[in-house]
């Protein structure tokens, strides 16, 4: 299967967009991402554009920047406990769906990698931990994995869409959006602590269900040296 991403995440006056696209075989415990980041500061000129390739493999995670037509060098770590199931978003929306109240929304036609397909649509009003849970999963996303326990007052508004299709009912997009107001620690003072803006609205479309797919390691990533060896 493959899944691509776009995504704003904006704290105060900085916009970061970023497009990912990750292809995934669950049965061999690989996938394979890239991830272009484009961030842009108001009053200051463009930076360059941001380019990332990741391999998961097994237990291992292989990760390398790109500039231009350069790939810098690779490296190689474990992953932590539990991260396959960190990075599933497909679960996450399942279980974003079953704690939500669900209203239908008119079908529609959504252009995919796969054609058109016609869809039903789903406006969810879900509990706002579940919908933290699943945007700290998102590629490139700043928030902490694990939601303040008075998340509540720092939801400012969120928003989560689901098109599911007719013909299979597997998600073919979702859109996830939430805005928050959260504390900034290290500036002001704790009687007049400073606030920040947050905001991250992303696009995810699905296609290629059940396709045949190739992930295979760049021959440099194999000689990858071990990050945890080199400390």
């Amino acid at each position: 299967a493959t899944s691509s991403a776009t995504g704003a995440n904006v704290p105060a006056n900085v916009r970061r967009l970023l497009l990912a696209t990750a292809t995934l075989d669950v049965a061999a415990r690989k996938m394979e991402m890239r991830n272009t980041l484009d961030v842009k500061a108001s009053g200051q000129p463009p930076s360059a554009l941001v380019e990332t390739l990741l391999y998961l493999v097994g237990d291992s995670l292989y990760f390398a920047g790109v500039s231009g037509p350069q790939t810098t060098e690779w490296t190689k770590t474990p992953t932590p406990g539990g991260y396959w199931e960190f990075l599933d978003l497909a679960t996450q929306l399942v279980n974003l769906l079953a704690g939500s109240q669900v209203q239908s929304l008119p079908d529609e036609t959504v252009r995919t990698a796969d054609g058109d397909v016609p869809s039903r649509v789903l406006q969810l009003s879900p509990d706002p931990r579940s919908l933290w849970n699943l945007v700290a999963r998102l590629p490139g996303g700043t928030l902490p994995p694990n939601p303040p326990p008075d998340v509540l007052g720092q939801v400012v508004s969120f928003d989560a869409k689901l098109w599911l299709s007719q013909a299979t009912g597997l998600p073919i997009r979702s859109h996830l959006a939430i805005a928050l107001r959260l504390p900034a620690p290290l500036e002001g003072t704790p009687s007049q602590p400073t606030v920040t803006s947050t905001e991250v609205d992303a696009t995810i479309n699905f296609h290629n269900y059940n396709e045949p797919v190739v992930i295979q390691l760049p021959p440099e990533a194999l000689i990858a040296p071990n990050s945890v060896n080199q400390r």
